[in-house]
């Protein structure tokens, strides 16, 4: 009875983690954008040549702190 009372409890608390763990992935994406991009041709962007894959990441709440 004991074992299954243990078992109960961590699956409780197992469910709990990945629900909470879900919640905040949820809320973050909501302020961000984030792609990837690959130039096949050489582009120019702000003064600066690129060419490949490039991981770009908008953030609203960096942006109103002030961060890059």
């Amino acid at each position: 009875m004991k074992k299954l009372l243990f078992a109960g409890s961590m699956l409780a608390a197992l469910v709990m983690t990945v629900a909470i763990i879900g919640a905040t992935a949820k809320a973050d994406s909501k302020n961000s954008e984030r792609v990837t991009v690959e130039f096949t041709q050489t582009v120019k962007l702000l003064g600066v040549f690129l060419k490949g894959e490039y991981f770009f990441v908008h953030d609203e709440e960096r942006m109103a702190r002030g961060e890059d």
